[in-house]
């Protein structure tokens, strides 16, 4: 059996709009290591498993379905598909998503292993929303990022993460599947063990639709979800309470600060998640 350097690690869940684009992307890079595609594809009710399975016949050495009985849910899909991934590397892109440099597992891959200490490496991103209005991601840092960064932030983009599969601990807390964003406790839990790297340049393409799992939702639920996630985040870290709390105390504050600015949105997603509010807030 050859020894697969690289997972590209594809979960999937009614994304027939996007899914051949994914799949082109993964294919068509330019690489010098064994490499594998693994897709979970999490029992679509559109035309996505046959696209999948259509690619899987016309790439039967490089792409592996991975078929389900039942609906698992973006957690359970994504451990079951990790767990699947032969790779010392895994890639991970959701199906909605792309990678856009043909030399990107390369470039990242090149990184890791250089850099021994290394257990994440990302990418800057550009997103496209519905109207076509595409931009480059902001906010994130480059080079090279320790754990309090992410634990302030999440600073990876899942589409262009490439993780070290031995520092790889699923589910590495008890209240992981209560989490709502599961790419950040699972750079977390790799930072425990080394450092992470985000490169400057543009690798992937992150789609920006009302059916999106984060995209989709309203600011009533990503408020909600942003502080949930963090309290979660305080019980695993408790050292680092400070840190994880002071940057949700932000977001309170931006929320507050639209409100006050007219921004019904904001208010609403204030008012609705009250309760919630006053108890991060006395944490």
């Amino acid at each position: 059996m050859k020894k697969i350097k690289v997972s590209a690690c594809i979960i999937t869940y009614n994304h027939e709009k996007f899914i051949e684009d994914c799949l082109e992307a993964a294919i068509s890079q330019k690489l010098d290591f064994d490499y594998e595609i693994i897709i979970g594809e999490d029992k679509s009710t559109d035309n996505t498993l046959a696209i999948c399975k259509e690619y899987e016949r016309k790439y039967p050495q490089l792409i592996r379905v991975i078929e389900r009985d039942q609906n698992l849910g973006m957690v359970g899909n994504w451990l079951s598909t990790l767990e699947e991934c032969d790779g010392d590397y895994i890639a991970l892109c959701e199906g909605d998503d792309f990678w856009t440099d043909r030399h990107k597992l390369e470039k990242q891959v090149n990184i890791l292993l250089r850099n021994k200490d290394y257990t994440i490496c990302g990418s800057k991103v550009q997103s496209l929303n519905e109207s076509k209005v595409q931009k480059e991601s902001e906010g994130k840092a480059y080079g090279e990022i320790n754990l309090d960064q992410v634990l302030r932030k999440n600073q990876f983009t899942t589409c262009t993460a490439v993780i070290k599969k031995s520092a790889l601990d699923l589910p590495p807390w008890q209240n992981f599947n209560n989490f709502f964003t599961v790419d950040w406790p699972i750079w977390c839990s790799l930072l425990r063990y080394g450092k992470g790297f985000n490169l400057e340049s543009v690798t992937a393409q992150y789609n920006i639709h009302g059916a999106g799992a984060t995209s989709g939702r309203d600011r009533v639920n990503t408020l909600k979800n942003k502080l949930e996630d963090r309290i979660l985040m305080m019980e695993n870290f408790p050292n680092k309470k400070d840190i994880i709390k002071r940057y949700g105390l932000k977001i309170i504050f931006h929320y507050t600060w639209k409100s006050l600015l007219g921004r019904k949105a904001f208010y609403n997603a204030l008012l609705k998640n009250k309760k919630l509010v006053k108890s991060y807030i006395l944490k």
